[in-house]
């Protein structure tokens, strides 16, 4: 799947290690597999991962990215990876919350999350990212810096405002592209027409993002052999886009797992 995914990728869109912003929508098919290769793409490319996992535990991506020949948990111990469990964590805050017993001045200091819970600024999360990113690299150590976000929809469900979400991911962007190695940052989305916060979102990721990458099901409805079309999107740095490629993706379950096959490819420019 890496592989396949790199030739794509590089073979299309000369996709170098510059920085970027990458920007996932799925919509009737499941783009998870995009979080996996990422995931474990800028780990084989020595790059420091710090990845928020608000769908699934560590236990599912560890699964996932040991069939592919990686070991989170000893690139965790090389400091390489970060884990962020985002789905725990927001169900502590969420239950504090409940309970009254994230009330005080400190218990805020102490729950970067409970921000999320109360529905308030996302800044005492913005900051805790920040300071977890930072931790990865030393002075003395310059490499690049990624950061996963797996996904964003949980945040909506819970009612975070898409306003708030567009501040965060504008700093959050800015704080590592900005750098002398510029960094990426990557972010998975579930749209759906009659959603219109996610939409709101996305119409963001799709003007702000270097590139986009959206997964649906097939036009003309279940295929037996190929589940999904893929189009990506890049932008030059004034946010146009230069091409767009429509990339029909066979899936195959296993074992919990997805496997990705790619059929054909068509470009476009726009």
């Amino acid at each position: 799947m890496i592989s396949e995914i790199d030739n794509i990728l590089s073979s299309n869109y000369e996709i170098t290690n510059e920085g970027s912003f990458v920007g996932i929508a799925d919509s009737s098919s499941d783009g998870s597999f995009l979080i996996h290769y990422f995931l474990n793409s800028s780990l084989r490319k020595g790059s420091k991962v710090c990845f928020v996992g608000f769908a699934q535990s560590f236990n599912h991506y560890s699964t996932v990215a040991q069939k592919q020949g990686i070991s989170l948990n000893t690139e965790k111990e090389k400091r390489n990876l970060v884990f962020i469990e985002g789905m725990k964590y927001l169900g502590q805050a969420i239950c504090h919350q409940a309970l009254g017993s994230q009330d005080t001045e400190e218990g805020k200091s102490q729950d970067p999350f409970s921000c999320l819970a109360k529905q308030c600024s996302l800044q005492p999360l913005l900051q805790y990212f920040k300071s977890q990113i930072s931790s990865m690299t030393s002075a003395d150590n310059k490499v690049r810096q990624v950061l996963i976000i797996d996904n964003l929809s949980l945040l909506i469900n819970i009612g975070v405002q898409p306003k708030e979400m567009v501040t965060f991911l504008h700093y959050l962007k800015n704080s590592l592209l900005n750098t002398d190695i510029p960094g990426q940052v990557i972010v998975l989305l579930n749209v759906m027409q009659t959603d219109e916060d996610a939409m709101f979102l996305w119409k963001y990721l799709c003007h702000s993002c270097s590139m986009t990458m959206h997964v649906s099901g097939l036009p003309s409805g279940y295929c037996r052999d190929v589940h999904g079309e893929l189009t990506i999107k890049v932008q030059d740095s004034h946010c146009k886009a230069k091409k767009a490629t429509t990339k029909k993706l066979q899936f195959k379950v296993m074992d919990k797992n997805v496997s990705f096959f790619a059929s054909g490819l068509s470009s476009a420019v726009l």
